[in-house]
């Protein structure tokens, strides 16, 4: 299945199960695509990452973040990834690869 034809197949799967929302929390409890930390722990051990949104043209616009179009990054890696683009970390390729891993992680959770 190209990589297409696999997020739409996960994007369907996305929304039968739940929310954008719900897979924003998701993402936020899991640890970084980066480093693999977090970016604090909150007072009863569990760790928090930010859910840092992927914009791709056609998903795209002036304060439009797509729909299940996030990672988990650290505060920090998040403002490195504003600061200097995708590029900084591997670039697009490696962003779109962690969006689908994720999704798929969410949707057979």
């Amino acid at each position: 299945m190209s990589q297409g034809a696999e997020l739409s197949d996960l994007l369907d799967r996305a929304r039968a199960k739940g929310t954008d929302k719900q897979f924003r929390e998701f993402i936020q409890r899991q640890p970084s695509c980066i480093s693999g930390r977090f970016s604090e722990f909150l007072e009863t051990g569990e760790g928090r990452c930010v859910a840092a949104h992927i914009r791709r043209a056609g998903e795209s616009g002036t304060g439009f973040k797509g729909e299940y179009a996030c990672v988990p990054m650290t505060q920090s890696e998040h403002l490195l990834q504003h600061q200097h683009g995708e590029s900084y970390f591997g670039g697009k390729e490696f962003f779109d690869a962690q969006r689908v891993r994720y999704l798929g992680m969410w949707v057979d959770s």
